[in-house]
C-alpha cells in the first residue's frame, strides 16, 4: 500500500490517473487492523505503521473528485475508531475535514468558483472545484448518511451525494472536538474550523445542514 502511494504521488498527485487515495479492498484491510489488534498502544508493530499510512493518504494526497473525498472521509471514520481511547491528536485528519468542506461547500455570493474563503490551511486542492451543489436547488435536499462503499466504487455521484459528503465531513468536524476538547489548545486548533464554517452560504442550504452546521 505504502508503495502504490509512493508511485502516484511521484506520478503526481492532481494527474487523474493517479492512484493516490486507498481503494475498497485497502480501507477494508485497515478497518480489520483496527478491529485485530490494540489501537491504543503508543507503539505497535502494525498499528503504527497503519496509522502513519492514514496520515500519509490524509494529509499527502490531493481531493481530485467525490470518489477522493469519500475516501478520506472513510479513513477519518477509521480514525477516530483508532484513537476513541487513546485521544490522540490527528492533524491531518482535521486539516483533510476543513479541505473538503471548503470543496463541497457552495460559494457565497460573489466569490467565483474555485475561490478559497478564509485563510487556507492547505492548497494542495481546487477548492470549489467538486461542488456541484445549485444553490437554487440546494434547500430541497436533505442530508442522508452517504453510502461511503457506493460513492468510492463510483457509483453514485450526484449533487445529493455531495450534500450527503458534507453533512458527514461537519458530524466529524463535531466528534473530533469531543475526543480533543481537554487539549490544552484545543480554542486555537478549532478557531479556523469554526471560520471555515461561517465562510459557508448556508443560505442556500437546507434547513437540517444549516442546524448540523
Amino acid at each position: 500500500m505504502h508503495k502504490n502511494l509512493k508511485r502516484g504521488l511521484n506520478r503526481g498527485p492532481a494527474e487523474d490517473d493517479a492512484k493516490t487515495w486507498p481503494g475498497l479492498p485497502e480501507l477494508v484491510f485497515l478497518r480489520i487492523l483496527g478491529a485485530l489488534w490494540p489501537t491504543s498502544d503508543m507503539r505497535h508493530v502494525v498499528v503504527s505503521p497503519a496509522r502513519l499510512l492514514m496520515g500519509s493518504y490524509l494529509g499527502l494526497c490531493k481531493i481530485r473528485s467525490s470518489v477522493d473525498s469519500a475516501s478520506g472521509l472513510f479513513l477519518c471514520t477509521l480514525f477516530l475508531q483508532y484513537e476513541n481511547r487513546s485521544k490522540r491528536f490527528v492533524p491531518e485528519a482535521i486539516n483533510f475535514l476543513i479541505d473538503v468542506i471548503r470543496c463541497l461547500s457552495p460559494p457565497r455570493r460573489g466569490d467565483s468558483v474555485g475561490s478559497v474563503r478564509g485563510t487556507p490551511l492547505s492548497r494542495r486542492h481546487e477548492f470549489g472545484q467538486l461542488c456541484i451543489i445549485n444553490t437554487g436547488r440546494a434547500r430541497t435536499l436533505s442530508v442522508n448518511r452517504p453510502h461511503l462503499v457506493a460513492v468510492i466504487s463510483g457509483r453514485e455521484s450526484s449533487a445529493q451525494t455531495n450534500v450527503n459528503l458534507l453533512g458527514l465531513a461537519v458530524d466529524l468536524l463535531a466528534q473530533f472536538s469531543e475526543m480533543y476538547k481537554s487539549l490544552e489548545g484545543f480554542v486555537e486548533l478549532y478557531e479556523p474550523v469554526l471560520q471555515t464554517l461561517l465562510d459557508i452560504d448556508i443560505d442556500v442550504l437546507s434547513p437540517m445542514l444549516q442546524v448540523r452546521i
